[in-house]
């Protein structure tokens, strides 16, 4: 009874290293059209900014939502918002080196903001944001600047 059962055991131990490995999983397929939704959300965001929409600003903002200016001050949704109406009109922003990076229900989004008029100047930052996909669309909930060249 040994002798049979160290047979089947080695027979076994055999079999299982000669199985090929099974091949990793794929990774998941990116949804382009959720991407794509995001990369429309950030630039919506961005011509509501522009044409000092806030109804549109104020849609687009998750309720948590949290800002960290270039000055290390720490805004929450409210407070972004009365910055936002009082302090935006007169400045042009234009995006460039943008990347968004999709994962699962959030969304990151990297680049570069260069900014003429208004209180900061002319100067250039770099940003980070995150989306998060709700029911009713994407909303941005935090936001992140630091400047690449300080105010002129």
């Amino acid at each position: 009874m040994t002798r049979a059962l160290a047979l089947l055991l080695a027979t076994s131990l055999l079999a299982a290293c000669q199985t090929p490995p099974s091949p990793p999983a794929a990774p998941p397929a990116r949804s382009t059209t959720a991407t794509a939704s995001l990369r429309d959300s950030v630039r919506a965001f961005g011509e509501a900014w522009a044409a000092h929409d806030m109804k549109t600003l104020d849609a687009l903002l998750a309720p948590e939502y949290v800002h960290t200016d270039v000055g290390g001050r720490v805004l929450r949704r409210a407070e972004w918002l009365a910055y936002a109406q009082s302090q935006q009109q007169g400045s042009n922003v234009t995006f460039r080196d943008v990347e968004i990076s999709e994962h699962g229900t959030f969304g990151i989004v990297l680049g570069a903001n260069d900014i003429t008029g208004g209180s900061l100047g002319t100067s250039t930052i770099r940003f980070t944001q995150v989306w998060r996909l709700a029911d009713d669309g994407w909303k941005r909930v935090a936001f992140q600047a630091t400047f690449v060249q300080a105010p002129r």
